[in-house]
């Protein structure tokens, strides 16, 4: 992945980075060059095993760029780039690509979208075959144009297959599209896939400013090979470097001198002075850090808020990074208010358990949590708790907000086939202040002066297949095809770590996103859940506003409501 045209972005580039912006590619694009910015190659063995369904892929040879860790999420970069090319088949019954479904040409209702003719004929020395040409109904549709080359032995067998998006197509950002498939037949006659290869360019009208490349070529299939459940088993990407196989020696496509200096030009661009403090202010504007290198200062964003409460708030934060440890992760903050005059904190660290980064799946981890603020309700706790400088300003300042404590020890376990079991005890004081005030509902003149909970949590998730951006130990789930199952148990108990609530709660839900070709997509969530015992109003769910995303997260439903409430 890369920059188009180059010169008209870093036309005045510092003269000691000339090297890496004038390392220009002339022959991707016609009549325009292209600069390599990300690069990634990989060899793997790839195990498929038909019933039930399971594919395995082991990379035993892998070679990218990195760009500094302290300012890039080279991981971010590459699961990006992994999740917009992933691997096409025209025999599939729509291709996913730029989070986008098209409806293949040869799929079983492709004849109601695309328009067919026969164009050539083309005679090898085995076999005759068709060139066959194709195009949309509807140019708008999310559907290609391009050729097919089929087989004329009676199983009209894709031996090629070019495909290009059209320029009417509704795809934002995407100007340029284009798809290259290639089968072969194995001594069984079978057609099998070779290459595939895809281009897109990103942009808008015929500005073009980034593009992207992926070919993949298979070789070496053995349809008789024994793929038994171990083989399959566990994460279906695994990274196992063989240091006796050397990528260089078995690259099926050789790399040109543009490509081949990438990595060389990116290593030396990392240890330029010039460019890190680049780095280092670009990260402090978009991230809101400033790297020391093993601890980073921020947010920016949070130095300084102001609301009805604390009047003035100074707030100085940080984290670790990777460069203290990759198995130990650490967050915390120090705030004043000027008004209130009190000084509130959070802590937060977690501890791998498997000798492995906390972030690397799957993860292993114990993590411990303490807090004392102010929260405005509704609002979890959290290291980003809404206190940000640009909420300063705006028009309708609450008046409300629960001063807290609290507490929370938890436990994460993941395994390779993405289930996940959390656990979690977490103590939470809540008392109200400002305009907040907990009546009781069958005395309005009285009310209660805190509510706290001992609360114990277990939480049991699936995610087939789940692909993540992550930094730190925050995660965004990649939304995909593969549905998303979760199972939550609470127990409160009372007079337990301050408690004064006993109550049981249980909760389910699937989500699950349903990519409707020519439709777009759906994404439907159902959840149901129930709570055994009465709990305060504040401690309910309110309807519309349930989510699971959070591994830890601690969420109430009940149907009835009665005894206190708030005003």
């Amino acid at each position: 992945m890369g920059l188009v045209d180059p010169q008209r972005v870093f036309d005045k580039a510092p003269s000691n980075m000339s090297y890496f912006f004038n390392n220009v590619d002339t022959t991707f694009m016609s009549e325009k060059d292209v600069l390599n910015i990300f690069m990634k190659e990989t060899i793997a063995d790839v195990y498929v095993k038909q019933h039930p369904a399971r594919q395995k892929k082991i990379v035993k040879a892998e070679k990218k760029t990195e760009f500094d860790p302290r300012y890039i999420n080279n991981a971010n970069i590459h699961a990006f780039m992994d999740y917009m090319f992933q691997p096409i088949d025209i025999y599939d019954e729509s291709i996913f690509l730029i989070n986008k479904q098209f409806l293949s040409p040869i799929a079983d209702n492709a004849k109601l979208f695309y328009k067919y003719y026969i164009v050539d004929t083309l005679r090898t020395t085995n076999d005759l075959r068709i060139r066959l040409r194709f195009e949309p109904r509807n140019s708008k549709d999310l559907l290609f144009r391009g050729d097919l080359i089929v087989s004329m032995d009676g199983r009209y067998a894709v031996s090629d297959a070019r495909l290009f998006m059209d320029e009417k197509t509704n795809v934002s950002w995407i100007s340029d599209l284009n798809l290259r498939l290639s089968y072969f037949k194995n001594e069984e006659g079978i057609m099998l896939q070779d290459t595939a290869e895809v281009s897109l360019t990103f942009g808008r009208g015929t500005k073009e400013v980034m593009f992207g490349h992926r070919v993949s070529v298979n070789s070496g299939y053995d349809l008789h090979y024994p793929v038994s459940e171990e083989m399959v088993a566990g994460a279906p990407i695994e990274t196992k470097l063989n240091p006796l196989f050397s990528l260089e020696d078995h690259r099926p496509i050789m790399l040109n001198s543009s490509e081949a200096a990438t990595y060389v030009n990116v290593e030396r661009l990392n240890n330029e002075p010039s460019f890190r403090r680049l780095m280092s202010v670009g990260y402090l504007l978009s991230q809101g850090y400033y790297s020391l290198g093993k601890v980073e200062l921020g947010p920016l964003e949070y130095l300084y808020h102001q609301n009805p409460i604390e009047g003035h708030r100074i707030r100085v934060g940080g984290r670790t990074t990777t460069a203290f440890s990759d198995r130990v992760y650490m967050e915390g903050y120090l705030a004043y208010g000027v008004e209130d005059k009190d000084m509130k904190y959070n802590f937060r660290t977690a501890i791998s358990l498997n000798r492995k980064p906390v972030t690397t799946f799957p993860a292993h981890y114990l993590e411990f949590y303490v807090q004392h603020d102010i929260f405005e309700p509704g609002k979890s706790l959290g290291f980003l708790k809404g206190d940000g400088f640009f909420r300063t300003f705006r028009s309708n300042k609450p008046t409300k907000y629960l001063a807290t404590d609290a507490f929370k020890l938890s436990h994460l376990i993941e395994f390779g086939n993405h289930v996940s079991l959390a656990t979690a005890l977490t103590m939470h004081h809540r008392s109200p202040i400002g305009d907040m005030r907990f009546d009781l509902a069958g005395a309005p003149s009285k009310s209660l002066e805190h509510i706290n909970t001992a609360d114990l949590q277990l939480l049991l998730r699936w995610a087939p297949n789940e692909r993540f951006y992550y930094r730190n130990l925050q995660r965004s789930t990649i939304v995909q095809r593969e549905p998303v199952f979760t199972i939550q148990y609470n127990r409160g108990f009372k007079e337990f770590m301050g408690g004064d609530y006993d109550y049981d709660a249980l909760r389910v839900a699937a989500a699950k996103r349903f990519f409707l070709n020519q439709l777009g997509f759906a994404d439907m969530t159902i959840h149901a859940g129930k709570i055994w015992g009465t709990l305060p109003y504040p401690l309910l769910e309110i309807p519309g506003l349930t989510e699971m995303k959070d591994r830890t997260s601690v969420s109430y439903e009940r149907t009835e409501l009665h005894g206190i409430c708030c005003r």
